[in-house]
Order: structure tokens, then C-alpha cells, then sequence
């Protein structure tokens, strides 16, 4: 795993991969409780069906879009692990998506594709 944060990751330091929009937020502490929340929320979602999925995803939308802050701003922890854990899910099951996801500085996908930079971050099969 990856874990040198944003600046030392080539494919988002120097733009030859996919897009990593996490600016700032892409810190140390942030892809340690990522690295190891992702994969359980991976395993979990894996026999979903599309339709629970698709309401997963709808409710962490929503939790991070009224609450999201609270990582950036250091809120209270209760809430911080709450929007972590949603944030974890969300890009759990993104990673089904056909280019899996690249998020503070690590990828996550399903499955190899097409540009995947092919880090260990690749969820399990």
C-alpha cells in the first residue's frame, strides 16, 4: 500500500493517471483509516445487489454532503468516524465501477482495467 500521501504518488503528482481531487485532505491519518475501512465495505458490498447498492450509496452520499466537513475541520469524533466509515462505503462501491476509483493518493478497483495504475491498494477478488 501506498501510504506517502498525495505528492508521492506519480500518477497524481505528475498527471499521468487518473484524477485525485482530495487536495489537502489526502494526509497520512486519512489513508490509514481508509486502507483498512475500504476493503471491509468492499466485502460487505460484494453481495449486494444493485438495487442496495444503489441505496448504500445514495445514504453515504447524503451523510457526506451534510456532514463532510467534520473531516476537514476536525469535528467531534462520533461524528468523524460516522462520515469516515461513509466516505469508506461510498468508495467501496465505486470500486465496481469500470475504472474503480482513485481517491486521496490510492486506487481501488474491482477488477484491472484500462490506465489502472496497478498499486497493491487493488481491492480483493
Amino acid at each position: 500500500m501506498n501510504t506517502g500521501g498525495a505528492a508521492g504518488v506519480p500518477w497524481v503528482s505528475g498527471g499521468t493517471g487518473p484524477a485525485d481531487v482530495t487536495g489537502d485532505l489526502a494526509g497520512g491519518s486519512l489513508q490509514m483509516c481508509l486502507a483498512l475501512a475500504v476493503p471491509l465495505w468492499f466485502e460487505r458490498a460484494r453481495g449486494c445487489s444493485q438495487a442496495e447498492l444503489a441505496a448504500m450509496a445514495e445514504e453515504s452520499a447524503r451523510v457526506l454532503a451534510g456532514s463532510g466537513g467534520v473531516l476537514q475541520h476536525r469535528g467531534e469524533a462520533a461524528d468523524a468516524a460516522r462520515v469516515l466509515s461513509h466516505l469508506a462505503r461510498g468508495i467501496a462501491i465505486t470500486a465496481f465501477g469500470p475504472d474503480g476509483i482513485t481517491f486521496a493518493g490510492m486506487h481501488w478497483c474491482a477488477h484491472g482495467h484500462p490506465g489502472c495504475p496497478g498499486i497493491r491498494d487493488r481491492v480483493p477478488s
